[in-house]
């Protein structure tokens, strides 16, 4: 299987998780001020937070040392190539087995589809950028409702670099 890759220009070296970088990232991704403010946020939460470690109680079983933070510091790149379809994949992208889908490649959203009976019933099938740009009614309510920042570190990071 052969697709084309994005390689995306790392914009948060190892290790260099600082409010700058996470404002470069936003502002890389154009977004709009209340989704800037709530990265921000979400960023100061996460520097504040404690990462989890063997002394509380429900991480006590868990292994974290392998976890790598600097491996899952966020890419942005200008130049986003969209990679084909892979040949053995497209057979699930049909209307039949897949009324909509995205298809992600190094964590960036390449391609979508969805049909059009669903755009008909009113129901939105696109990736996170887009709709944070376009779905801002919406999203600026509802995003990072369900799970509070402060729920962990982990909310907090995910919400930092999603």
């Amino acid at each position: 299987m052969s697709i084309a890759v994005l390689k995306p220009t790392p914009l948060v070296k190892s290790g260099e998780l600082t409010k700058e970088a996470v404002e470069a990232y936003s502002a890389a991704l154009n977004e709009p001020a209340w989704m800037k403010e709530r990265r921000a946020e979400a960023w100061r939460l996460f520097k504040e937070t404690p990462a989890p470690n063997r002394h509380d109680e429900i991480w006590r079983r868990v292994d974290l040392s392998q976890f790598k933070l600097d491996q899952l510091l966020p890419n942005v790149s200008v130049e986003r190539k969209m990679p084909a379809i892979p040949a053995d994949w497209a057979p699930l992208s049909t209307a039949a087995n897949a009324p909509g889908w995205i298809l992600h490649v190094d964590g960036v959203a390449a391609q979508h589809r969805a049909d059009k009976s669903l755009a008909e019933q009113g129901v939105l099938f696109i990736d996170m950028a887009t709709a944070i740009q376009y779905r801002q009614d919406f999203l600026s309510q509802h995003l990072m409702t369900a799970v509070k920042l402060t729920d962990s570190y982990f909310a907090a990071m995910h919400a930092t670099l999603m």
